[in-house]
């Protein structure tokens, strides 16, 4: 049997919503995906912030994405 890697108390906040980019090459190939995870109560990051951190990423994978269309 293998030990838990994680530990919860509480009542964890409720998912607001989900957002997702996909990042795509000139071929139209799916090339990176970031999901985003709002929680009750927090503030969504306004969309080109996080379009720039996730371009970012994926950059620093070695990806070049072209439009999160």
């Amino acid at each position: 049997m293998t030990a838990s890697m994680f530990a919860t108390t509480g009542q964890a906040p409720r998912v607001q919503r989900v957002e997702a980019l996909a990042f795509h090459d000139a071929a139209g190939r799916i090339r990176h995906m970031h999901h985003h995870i709002v929680l009750e109560g927090a503030e969504p990051r306004p969309y080109e912030t996080m379009v720039d951190e996730v371009r970012a990423q994926a950059r620093n994978l070695g990806i070049d994405p072209i439009d999160p269309n």
